[in-house]
């Protein structure tokens, strides 16, 4: 009962900070990137850096640029 509130309050929290948040596109996910548009993405690496090694590893990622070009 007590993992159960606990993931409740996890849960609160973050569905709290991503309304706060206001996303633009809140429901974005990884694995509907377009890797076919000419972004100059590689797959491999983009899905590489999803997998989190190097929030494990304590290191800084810095992404710049627009994150779409027709926009």
């Amino acid at each position: 009962m007590l993992d159960r509130e606990a993931a409740m309050r996890a849960d609160k929290r973050v569905t709290n900070r991503l309304a706060v948040a206001r996303l633009r596109f809140a429901d974005a996910c990884i694995e509907n990137i377009d890797f076919a548009a000419h972004r100059g993405l590689d797959r491999r690496n983009t899905l590489s850096l999803a997998h989190g090694a190097w929030l494990k590893a304590h290191e800084n990622l810095i992404i710049t640029g627009p994150p779409d070009p027709t926009t």
